[in-house]
C-alpha cells in the first residue's frame, strides 16, 4: 500500500502580513465597473449619490431661505411703524363715516377692518396703500355696535394693530 501524506508545514497565526489588508477599507461599492461597460455606474452607486446631491441642494435651500427671511425680520425692526392721526369715526344713518391720516406706509399696506360689536364677525374690509388722508364711509346696517380697527401688515411677517376704536 502506497500511502501520501501532505507533509506541508504551515503556521497561521505566523503568515506574514496577515493583518495588513482590510478590504472593508479598501473596498469602494461607488466605483464599480460594470463588466464589458467601463464607467456605467451601478444602480447602488446612482442612488446614493443621488441622496448625497439631494442631501446638499436641500441644505443650501434652506440656509438660503432662513437667511432672506430672517434678513426681513431684521429689517422691520429698524423700519419706523406706520402712525395714525386726526382719526375720526362716526356711526351715522347704519353707515360708518371715517376719516384719518396715516403715515409711514412706505414698505407696508394697511387694512381697515370692521367687526360687529357682539359677534366679533368681520363685515367690512378695505385695503390702503400710500401715505395721507384717508376718508369715507361703508354700511353697518344691522350692527348696532361696530368694532374698527387698522391693522398694518407686510403680507410676509408683519402685522400690527395701530388703531381700534368702537362706535355706538
Amino acid at each position: 500500500m502506497n500511502i501520501q501524506y501532505n507533509n506541508i508545514a504551515y503556521d497561521n497565526v505566523g503568515t506574514p502580513n496577515q493583518n495588513a489588508y482590510n478590504n472593508v477599507g479598501l473596498s469602494d461599492e461607488l466605483n464599480i465597473n460594470v463588466p464589458n461597460n467601463d464607467g456605467v455606474l451601478t444602480s447602488y452607486a446612482a442612488g446614493k449619490r443621488a441622496k448625497k446631491a439631494m442631501a446638499v441642494i436641500t441644505s443650501v435651500l434652506t440656509i438660503t431661505i432662513a437667511g432672506g427671511v430672517g434678513g426681513i425680520s431684521i429689517a422691520n425692526a429698524f423700519v419706523a411703524s406706520p402712525e395714525i392721526s386726526k382719526a375720526s369715526f362716526a356711526l351715522e344713518n347704519d353707515e360708518v363715516v371715517y376719516s384719518f391720516t396715516i403715515s409711514g406706509l412706505s414698505t407696508y399696506t394697511a387694512e381697515l377692518i370692521a367687526k360687529d360689536g357682539v359677534t366679533k364677525e368681520s363685515f367690512f374690509t378695505l385695503e390702503m396703500k400710500g401715505d395721507g388722508v384717508k376718508e369715507g364711509k361703508f354700511s353697518a346696517e344691522g350692527h348696532d355696535i361696530v368694532e374698527a380697527e387698522v391693522f398694518v401688515t407686510n403680507h410676509l411677517d408683519y402685522q400690527k394693530s395701530i388703531y381700534t376704536i368702537t362706535i355706538e
